[in-house]
């Protein structure tokens, strides 16, 4: 057989990436804006955040995706709640981007894995801090992985890809949710109990099911134990809780239902490198600084 060659057009490349951010925003974070030469995305992780861009602005929540266009003022703020976000900069020659630009994409779990990633990689791959809102250039690390920097590069332009095909053929983003209700319906009853000492008998009771079928509904899917998961939930509404600062370190371990305020702290620092009040003190600072 005689096998011929496709060439195959690169119609949307990055060229350069200026900036990758993981921020954990507190109550009446504002940032007063900025304009550069190059494009920024916003992807809103937790709550809710108000975005500015020319004389315009714009409320997104969880789940939503904004593409600022080079050139133009933009600012983001936190009004009535905590938040987080995944903010990144890069530059790129692709027409294309600019029908995706001021306007919410509504992103599915297709998206947000991609996000992830691009997280995951990003800490990995890079020397400097993801939460530093004063971050000029980015530092590869000298042990980064092998092809971490590329597999950034390429799932950021997947990901723009993805949002400039949402709004081209004017569909919102695709929303492949498992396909398994059951653990849809596990991990809600979870987050609607944070404030519950649940144990792993009573997820088996309450949906019927064998300890042995429990866990591998979440080794399966999620890739970690039921009780894995509700921790890690209720580190990430402790996080929540700091940032808010209407209860003491002690009162949020209590109504999070941890034994004691000692466990709580070795649990929140197993999963964050850092202590409560140092969390509390870092997120503090950012809101300070801006």
């Amino acid at each position: 057989m005689n096998y011929i060659g496709t060439n195959i057009k690169d119609e949307l490349t990055i060229k350069e990436i200026f900036t990758i951010h993981y921020f954990e925003y507190a109550i009446d974070f504002d940032f007063p804006g900025e304009i550069h030469d190059f494009w920024e995305g916003v992807y809103v992780d937790a709550g809710e955040v108000t975005v500015t861009f020319a004389n315009e602005k714009t409320v997104m929540k969880q789940g939503d995706f904004f593409l600022h266009k080079p050139l133009e003022f933009h600012s983001i703020a936190c009004k009535d709640g905590v938040a987080n976000a995944i903010v990144f900069s890069f530059s790129s020659d692709c027409q294309r981007l600019y029908s995706a630009a001021n306007k919410v994409i509504r992103f599915g779990e297709t998206e947000k894995n991609i996000l992830s990633k691009i997280i995951s990689e990003g800490k990995s791959a890079l020397a400097t801090p993801l939460n530093d809102v004063y971050t000029e250039k980015l530092e590869i690390k000298k042990d980064s992985p092998y092809g971490a920097c590329q597999q950034i590069k390429n799932l950021m332009e997947i990901l723009l890809i993805e949002a400039v095909r949402c709004c081209n053929y004017d569909t919102p983003a695709k929303h492949d949710l498992n396909s398994n209700s059951r653990i849809k319906d596990i991990c809600a009853y979870i987050e609607a109990h944070l404030t519950t000492p649940l144990k792993f008998e009573d997820l088996c009771k309450e949906f019927s099911v064998s300890k042995t079928t429990l866990k591998k509904i979440f080794r399966d899917h999620l890739g970690c134990g039921a009780m894995e998961y509700y921790n890690n939930c209720r580190i990430t509404e402790a996080k929540k809780l700091l940032r808010e600062k209407k209860h003491s370190i002690s009162e949020i371990s209590d109504i999070l239902q941890f034994s004691s305020i000692h466990y709580f702290s070795r649990k929140f620092k197993q999963a964050t490198n850092i202590s409560p009040l140092e969390y509390q003190r870092s997120v503090s600072s950012l809101l300070k600084n801006n």
